[in-house]
């Protein structure tokens, strides 16, 4: 897999995270991410991106899903269960392992 094919897939979750409701395509997508996750970490793939980046992004990303979790309550428990493997890469990245 290329990181490229991996951005086209990443990019739109990241960009809803945001919003006020979320689409209903994105419990699909987040486990196509997974997927693709699991697929790059055995091709061992050197990153593309910096680690501090990624970093910010996750941390980011943490922080929308957050916000997205108090808005939706019915949906809290699976949002915030998204954030504790992000928060597990995060601190993955911050103490230097890619």
């Amino acid at each position: 897999m290329q990181y490229d094919e991996f951005r086209t897939a990443y990019d739109p979750v990241f960009d809803v995270l945001d919003a006020k409701t979320l689409p209903d395509w994105l419990p699909g997508a987040v486990a196509r991410l997974k997927e693709l996750a699991r697929w790059r970490r055995r091709s061992r793939t050197p990153p593309h991106r910096g680690v501090r980046h990624r970093g910010c992004r996750g941390q980011a990303g943490m922080t929308a899903i957050g916000e997205l979790a108090e808005a939706n309550p019915g949906d809290k428990s699976a949002m915030l269960d998204l954030n504790e493997s992000l928060y597990m890469r995060v601190l993955s990245l911050q103490s230097g392992h890619t």
